[in-house]
C-alpha cells in the first residue's frame, strides 16, 4: 500500500473543500480508509457509515407488493407492476 506523507490528506483535503465551495458543490468522501477518519473530522467532516448489509429472514418474505393504508403502491414501469394491457 502506498503510504502519503501525514501532511498531504489534510492539504488535499482543504483544498478540494475549498473547490467544492467555489462550484456550489457539497463534497462527500465514498470508502474512506479507517486509518483516514482523523484527517476528515479535521476537515470537518462526520462519519456515517452507508451501504451496510442487511439480514433478511426468508420465511414469509416476498418481492410482491403489499397493500397499506395511503400507499399508492408500485407505480407504473416499476419491476413489481403489472403489464399494460393492450
Amino acid at each position: 500500500m502506498l503510504r502519503l506523507p501525514v501532511e498531504l490528506p489534510r492539504l488535499l483535503g482543504w483544498q478540494f473543500l475549498a473547490l467544492s465551495d467555489y462550484l456550489g458543490g457539497r463534497p462527500v468522501f465514498f470508502q474512506v480508509d479507517g486509518e483516514q477518519l482523523r484527517v476528515y473530522a479535521d476537515l470537518g467532516r462526520a462519519a456515517l457509515r452507508i451501504g451496510g448489509e442487511a439480514l433478511v429472514p426468508l420465511a414469509g418474505f416476498s418481492l410482491r407488493p403489499i397493500s397499506a393504508p395511503g400507499c399508492a403502491g408500485p407505480t407504473a414501469g416499476s419491476p413489481t407492476s403489472a403489464p399494460a394491457s393492450r
